[in-house]
């Protein structure tokens, strides 16, 4: 990431996890630029069980928190 000024100040974009700007010290945890995955259609008659596969992916996240 290229410095914005001839100083050492440095401009970093991100996705905001709460509203506003700030400034000071950050910790970059990974520099590397994966590929998210391709997406995949679902076919008409797979809608069912992918709907089912989701339930229960947020059931089991939902313990996983509690």
């Amino acid at each position: 990431m290229p410095p914005s000024t001839e100083s050492s100040e440095q401009i970093f974009r991100g996705i905001a996890v709460s509203p506003g700007v700030v400034q000071g010290k950050i910790l970059v945890l990974d520099r590397g630029h994966e590929e998210p995955p391709k997406r995949q259609p679902v076919k008409e008659k797979d809608v069912p069980a992918e709907i089912a596969r989701l339930e229960e992916a947020l059931t089991n996240t939902r313990a996983q928190i509690r």
